[in-house]
C-alpha cells in the first residue's frame, strides 16, 4: 500500500544556516588577503605573515561552530554562532587582533629604525633588514679574522656603544614587553669554515655567542639586558647562527660580495596573542 503525502502536513522550513556561513567565510577570506597585502606593504616577514592568517583561520572556525563557548576572566557566555552576540564577538576579537598587531609592528619598526640610526652615529655602519626586523652588522666592524669568531678588545667601545643603546630601547618602561623575542644571529659568506665543527654552520654560531657574551659583559647594561624575558617567562634574548643558507648576495664569488655576507643580525620578533589575552585588550573587549 502506498501513502499518498498530505499536501497540507507542516513542512520543515529549510535550513539557511550553510549558505549563510558560507557567505561569512567568503567576505573573512577576502579580509585575510587584504591583511597580508597591508602587512606586506609594511614589510612584515612572510612567518608574521602566516601567523596573521593562522590566527584568522582560527577565527573562521571558531565563527562557524554553531555552539560557541566564549571564556573569559570576567565571565562565561554561551551562544548560537548566528546569533548578534556571536557575530560582535567575532567582530571584535578580529579587529582587535589586526589593530593590536599592527600597533606592535609599527612600534617595532619604528624602534629599529632608531637604534640602527643611534649606532651609525657611534661610528657603526648598521642597516635595517628589508622586513624592518632586523638590524645587521657587517662582521668586519667587529674585526672577525678570517674563519675566527673572537672579538678583539680594541672593539669593546663599539660593543659598550651597541650595549647601552639596546638598554635605553628595551628597559626602561619595560619596552621589551612587546616582543617575543630578541635574536642574534650569526651569517657567513660560501667560504668553507673548514677549520671548525660544522664548519660555516658553527663558525656563524660562535660569533653570534662571542658578539652575545660581550654584550653581557658590559657594565651595567649588559647584566640587566640578560635578565629581560619575555611574556612567557623565557630569556629574551636568545643566540642562533644559519651559516651561509641565508645570503644577501647568493653567489659571492668576489670579495666584496663576501664582504657583504658576513654579518651580524639582531632581529625582533613581536609578541603573539592568544585568545584569552585578545578578548581582554581594551575596554570594548570587557565581559568576552
Amino acid at each position: 500500500m502506498f501513502k499518498i503525502p498530505n499536501k497540507h502536513e507542516d513542512i520543515e522550513p529549510a535550513d539557511y544556516w550553510v549558505s549563510f556561513t558560507d557567505l561569512m567565510s567568503a567576505l573573512v577570506i577576502i579580509l585575510i588577503f587584504a591583511i597580508v597585502f597591508l602587512m606586506i606593504q609594511r614589510g612584515s616577514s612572510a612567518i608574521e605573515q602566516k601567523r596573521t592568517v593562522a590566527k584568522l583561520l582560527a577565527d573562521i572556525n571558531f565563527y562557524q561552530t554553531k555552539n560557541s563557548t566564549i571564556a573569559s576572566d570576567v565571565e562565561t557566555i554561551t551562544c548560537e554562532a548566528d546569533s548578534p552576540d556571536a557575530t560582535n564577538v567575532f567582530s571584535k576579537i578580529l579587529a582587535v587582533n589586526v589593530e593590536r598587531y599592527s600597533e606592535l609592528v609599527d612600534e617595532r619598526v619604528n624602534t629599529v629604525h632608531r637604534m640602527s640610526k643611534l649606532f651609525q652615529r657611534e661610528g657603526i655602519s648598521s642597516k635595517v633588514s628589508n622586513d624592518g626586523q632586523s638590524i645587521v652588522i657587517p662582521t668586519d666592524q667587529l674585526s672577525f679574522q678570517q674563519g675566527q669568531y673572537e672579538i678583539p678588545k680594541s672593539k669593546d667601545a663599539l660593543i659598550e656603544a651597541i650595549a647601552e643603546i639596546l638598554y635605553f630601547n628595551l628597559v626602561p618602561d619595560q619596552r621589551h614587553k612587546i616582543y617575543e623575542s630578541v635574536e642574534i644571529i650569526g651569517h657567513t659568506d660560501s667560504s668553507p669554515a673548514t677549520t671548525l665543527l660544522f664548519e660555516n654552520w658553527g663558525l656563524s654560531v660562535h660569533r653570534a655567542a662571542s658578539f652575545w657574551q660581550k654584550i653581557r659583559a658590559v657594565r651595567p647594561y649588559g647584566k640587566e639586558l640578560a635578565r629581560l624575558v619575555n611574556w612567557k617567562g623565557e630569556s629574551l634574548f636568545s643566540i642562533a647562527g644559519f651559516g651561509a643558507t641565508r645570503p644577501l648576495i647568493n653567489d659571492d664569488d668576489r670579495p666584496d660580495e663576501q664582504k657583504m655576507n658576513r654579518r651580524i643580525e639582531i632581529r625582533f620578533s613581536v609578541k603573539q596573542f592568544s585568545d584569552r589575552e585578545m578578548k581582554a585588550l581594551g575596554p570594548d573587549m570587557k565581559g568576552f
